[in-house]
């Protein structure tokens, strides 16, 4: 009986353990957006740019080389596919 009991609690604490070190939803901090996620879970965040004052005239200018920092991240969808939920957040779709 004890054996069980034993059992139960640590299946129950692996359970919580594995969601928080292998997370199925992520976000970007505020003032970043996601660029995309891949079929493995692997995102990437880059800032968002500040408004271009040329464009609001209507002229057109060649964009900057991309030297913008990034953070990466991975989430786990174990039997279902990544998806972008909004332009911040990462999920699984059920």
């Amino acid at each position: 009986m004890l054996l069980e009991v034993l059992a139960t609690f640590a299946s129950v604490v692996l359970i919580c353990w594995s969601c928080a070190i292998r997370p199925s939803v992520a976000q970007c901090p505020a003032g970043w957006y996601v660029e995309g996620i891949r079929v493995t879970g692997q995102y990437d965040c880059r800032p968002v740019p500040p408004p271009d004052p040329h464009d609001a005239r209507g002229h057109e200018i060649d964009p900057p080389p991309r030297h913008d920092p990034q953070i990466d991240g991975q989430i786990y969808c174990p039997g279902s596919h990544p998806i972008v939920v909004d332009a911040r957040t990462v999920g699984c779709q059920r």
